[in-house]
């Protein structure tokens, strides 16, 4: 039966179980050499030599290198649930501050529970030196959630370094984000006299 809305019942019930499973995705433990690190709704794996440091910039929470490469995390970028557009914002952020900064445009990758996930590809200059970067983006489920950032920074391109990095990536609905599912999808139902139960 639909609502005044267009949607059924089903699909409402649907939306919240999969909102509900996208909440309990977690990241398995990590293998050997790797050790996995949750900065707010991403959890993401790094070789265990990357070693704690301070941010780069004020944009992101926690800052992982071997000195050559490095990772940076915002698990809460932005509110923005179309990682094409939080890219383009960086992209514009960045285009002053990285020395050489050439983007590759973007190619769709699969992120655990995310809606969406692309990883951007970038050349730049590193202390006078040619690297590769990558913008790892990963975005919920309309309406709730937002994106999460991951930066890479290598001294070359490594496809099999990234690959295995985007392996170990998961996105993970907040619970705030869950209750508010819930509570429209009962609003809707409620509407027609009906309940989730």
């Amino acid at each position: 039966m639909a609502n005044n809305y267009g949607v059924s019942r089903r699909t409402l019930l649907g939306v919240g179980g999969l909102m509900l499973g996208v909440g309990l995705v977690g990241c398995s433990d990590s293998e050997e050499g790797w050790e996995s690190v949750t900065v707010d709704r991403i959890t993401v794996s790094h070789p265990t030599e990357w070693v704690e440091k301070p941010p780069e910039n004020e944009n992101f929470t926690k800052n992982f290198t071997d000195g050559p490469h490095g990772m940076q995390i915002a698990g809460h970028y932005s509110d923005d649930t179309e990682p094409t557009l939080a890219w383009s914002v960086l992209e514009f952020m960045i285009r002053g501050t990285f020395q050489g900064y050439d983007p590759k445009g973007y190619q769709e990758i699969t992120v655990k529970g995310a809606a969406r996930a692309i990883k951007c590809p970038f050349d730049f200059t590193y202390k006078g030196k040619s690297a590769r970067g990558y913008w790892l983006v990963a975005s919920g489920v309309l309406p709730t959630e937002g994106s999460a950032i991951v930066l890479l920074r290598l001294p070359r391109d490594d496809t099999n370094l990234v690959d295995k990095i985007i392996a170990s990536k998961a996105f993970k609905a907040s619970s705030s984000a869950l209750l508010e599912v819930v509570e429209i999808c009962g609003k809707l139902l409620g509407r027609h006299g009906r309940t989730l139960l």
